[in-house]
C-alpha cells in the first residue's frame, strides 16, 4: 500500500491532500462524486492538517471499494443528499443511504 500511496503523493510531502486523494481515486476507477470524496477525506483527516497518511488512505480505499462493489451488486445508487461517515480510533465505520 505504501508504494501506491507514494505514487499518488505527487508533491512528496509524505501525505495526500484532497486534490491528490481525489486524483488517486479517479485513476483507480473509484469514480465517486468529488463532493463525496472530499467529505470522506475530511472525515479521515483526524487532526485537520489537510493531509491523510498511508493508514488513513488504506482505510478510505477499503470503504470505497466495498461501497463500489455493493452498489454494483445491488443496483443501488448513492443518495448524495445524505451520505454519512464516521471514523473512530479503531478504524473507519461507514453508513450511507441508498436509493433505487
Amino acid at each position: 500500500m505504501k508504494v501506491l500511496f507514494d505514487r499518488f503523493d505527487t508533491d512528496g510531502s509524505g501525505g495526500l491532500d484532497e486534490k491528490e486523494f481525489v486524483a488517486a481515486c479517479t485513476l483507480m476507477g473509484l469514480n465517486f462524486p468529488t463532493t463525496e470524496l472530499v467529505m470522506m477525506f475530511r472525515e479521515a483527516d483526524d487532526d485537520g492538517s489537510g493531509v491523510i497518511d498511508v493508514e488513513e488512505f488504506s482505510e478510505l480505499l477499503k470503504i470505497l471499494r466495498w461501497k463500489r462493489m455493493d452498489m454494483l451488486t445491488t443496483g443501488h445508487t448513492l443518495n448524495n443528499n445524505a451520505p454519512k461517515y464516521k471514523i473512530s480510533s479503531i478504524g473507519m465505520m461507514h453508513n450511507w443511504q441508498v436509493s433505487n
